[in-house]
């Protein structure tokens, strides 16, 4: 995930300086004369509000109106904010305007991807990817996601069996720098293992080996292995170490709750994996997803996570983990153990 400090290199010296005037003491540290690098979170609402801000206590700001349309994705690219609602828009202003990119192909995102994972910033290639209705589902942008410079990837292996049905509708990118593809309608699974690598299948033939097709995947990762996650369904998580050509089930007897409840969000937030769910927060523990909502109302919906921190002229680092559910927004200081809320409201995407 991109430090929010890289934005704030590109940015206008006037936003430094709104930056630091926003800023008020926190947890004993004069933030107005010690911060040496502030952070920027964004967050949206199911209004289609977006909102910002760069202040320890979380008094933000509405940089976007509501517009009717719910949000789906949002990225901080370089100078770009990046955010997919029914089609896809950027900002190079810090949000003050925002202008349509991606659209101008023709193409809308696509309609079946479930919010953030339709969106990818693989930064080892320089390219942010976006799942799209055109060709096999994959688009992608070498400029930071400016208008005119979108591409359909259309490097694809030829022996693909039923190519022309390949719709992507999710996408993670491993460690190891392969990108992992997921196609919820046909429930099969894709791999490219660099920026001129072809698309290759990875879905095993044996059906006891592949996902549920019952349900609507999305797929995320922890190092280098693919997770995939039922967001309408009740199959919980599942794990793969080849590229998701087999799938191990999480026992739900180890992890309990997960049986009962849908997935929305995967994070590896500070070598911590977090789950959000239609039931709160959960976090990995060994091989154990544990309930981890101390602070947290009851059976909230959790949409996101993001890291931010603030480093102080001492050399002292604030580190902060915030979540969007639909109850408002919650910060961490503990890598999620525990959770203060500091604002209502049913939020979305956050940054």
């Amino acid at each position: 995930m991109r430090k929010s400090y890289l934005f704030y290199k590109v940015a206008v010296v006037a936003l430094l300086a709104l930056a630091f005037q926003s800023c008020k003491k926190n947890q004993g540290v004069d933030n107005n004369n010690e911060v040496e690098t502030p952070y920027s979170l964004y967050y949206s609402d199911s209004a289609g509000n977006l909102f910002h801000t760069n202040s320890g206590d979380v008094q933000d700001t509405i940089i976007f109106p509501a517009d009717g349309y719910p949000s789906r994705a949002l990225y901080v690219l370089d100078s770009n904010i990046l955010w997919i609602k029914r089609g896809m828009f950027y900002s190079k202003n810090n949000g003050t305007n925002f202008n349509p990119t991606y659209l101008e192909t023709g193409h809308l995102p696509n309609e079946f991807s479930y919010n953030q994972s339709m969106l990818l910033h693989a930064k080892d290639q320089g390219r942010v990817y976006i799942c799209t209705d055109d060709g096999h589902g994959v688009a992608y942008s070498e400029e930071s996601g400016n208008p005119g410079t979108w591409k359909n990837d259309n490097d694809w292996d030829g022996n693909i069996n039923n190519l022309g049905q390949v719709t992507i509708s999710s996408l993670t990118q491993l460690d190891n720098g392969v990108i992992i593809g997921y196609d919820l309608l046909h429930n099969r699974t894709f791999a490219k293992d660099n920026a001129n690598g072809q698309w290759h299948e990875t879905t095993n033939t044996n059906a006891a080996d592949q996902l549920p097709d019952t349900s609507s995947w999305t797929v995320w990762h922890m190092s280098n292995t693919v997770i995939a996650i039922d967001s309408t369904r009740y199959n919980g998580l599942y794990f793969s170490d080849n590229n998701g050509n087999t799938w191990t089930h999480v026992n739900p007897a180890q992890s309990p709750g997960l049986d009962t409840t849908r997935c929305f969000f995967v994070s590896v937030i500070y070598n911590q994996v977090l789950l959000g769910t239609e039931k709160g927060v959960y976090r990995l523990q060994g091989s154990t997803f544990l309930p981890s909502n101390n602070g947290v109302e009851k059976d909230v919906r959790v949409r996101g996570f993001a890291a931010k921190e603030i480093v102080y002229k001492t050399g002292e680092v604030k580190q902060y983990v915030y979540m969007t559910c639909s109850k408002g927004l919650y910060r961490s200081v503990d890598q999620g153990h525990n959770w203060e809320k500091v604002r209502g409201g049913n939020l979305i995407n956050i940054w």
